[in-house]
């Protein structure tokens, strides 16, 4: 079976700019998911050696796992939403 073809190709200079923007991006996800697991081992480090440090952790889980998966959809969203502006700019400002 043989992947099919989107309806618009993109132009070269167009999927260049389209690739650097999601690497900037996936970048900048890198460097916020690093950010909160640092924020959580903060959190959690007065605790580690103590019994309740699993405890510790398990609260704070949660809440780690909520906003990093918050900043994926954003990431993506934001993805999308530029993706879709690169392409209308390249085809003369017109939406379709």
């Amino acid at each position: 079976m043989s992947a099919t073809p989107s309806a618009t190709a993109d132009s070269p200079q167009v999927a260049a700019q389209i690739s650097e923007m999601r690497a900037s991006w996936n970048r900048r996800l890198g460097v916020n998911l690093f950010a909160i697991v640092a924020i959580s081992a903060y959190f959690a480090y007065p605790t580690w050696g103590r019994p309740e440090f699993g405890a510790t952790v398990l609260s704070i889980l949660p809440t780690a796992i909520g906003v990093a998966l918050l900043m994926l959809v954003v990431n993506r969203w934001f993805v999308a939403r530029q993706t879709r502006q690169i392409r209308d700019a390249a085809a003369g400002g017109r939406r379709g």
